[in-house]
């Protein structure tokens, strides 16, 4: 299932990058902003299955400029994928904490240095802890946030990278100022 039209897809000419990916043939760095949801479309670390090779694993977004963020989704599953490799909506890989970046240093990517200053290298805008998952939080499923500036506004970006704190995370689709049109989708 296609995810709807956004600002992280590529075919705005946003470049995904990260720290790792599992290369089982499937769960690689390109799968963030490809557009489409299911397990075959997801990120998950080198860690994925074990070992620690990637100490901080991430994946982020170049967006090619600097755009205006005003809203970001991601899930670990839609929930909408029935013939998914394991019959349904797959509800593991979604707990720990989703440290959210944003900056915006030219070119941003794997090298750019977290300093602190959106105008140098990654800032932190907030954590996402995922603890648990039980009504009313499907951790898995896709949740949107809205973030802005104290000023009012979205929060001016070329770049954004989530941070993980559990290499066995995986990651489907990040989504970036989803259209409005498209706000009836599965979403908390």
């Amino acid at each position: 299932l296609a995810a709807p039209v956004n600002r992280a897809s590529e075919s705005f000419g946003t470049k995904a990058f990260g720290s790792s990916e599992l290369n089982f043939g499937v769960h690689f760095i390109k799968n963030i902003n490809d557009g489409l949801y299911g397990n075959a479309h997801s990120w998950i670390s080198a860690n994925g299955v074990g070992g620690n090779s990637d100490p901080k694993p991430f994946v982020g977004l170049n967006f090619g400029g600097t755009i205006d963020l005003k809203r970001i989704a991601w899930s670990r599953d839609n929930g909408d994928v029935a013939g998914d490799c394991c019959g349904g909506t797959l509800t593991d890989r979604a707990l720990g904490v989703y440290t959210l970046q944003v900056t915006r240093a030219p070119n941003p990517g794997v090298n750019t240095p977290e300093t602190g200053d959106p105008k140098t290298g990654w800032a932190t805008v907030g954590a996402f802890n995922y603890k648990s998952d039980g009504p009313p939080f499907r951790s898995a499923l896709r949740h949107r946030f809205s973030l802005a500036q104290k000023a009012g506004g979205g929060i001016p970006a070329t770049g954004i990278r989530l941070l993980v704190s559990n290499g066995f995370t995986a990651i489907d689709e990040i989504e970036i100022n989803p259209y409005v049109a498209n706000e009836d989708r599965k979403s908390t």
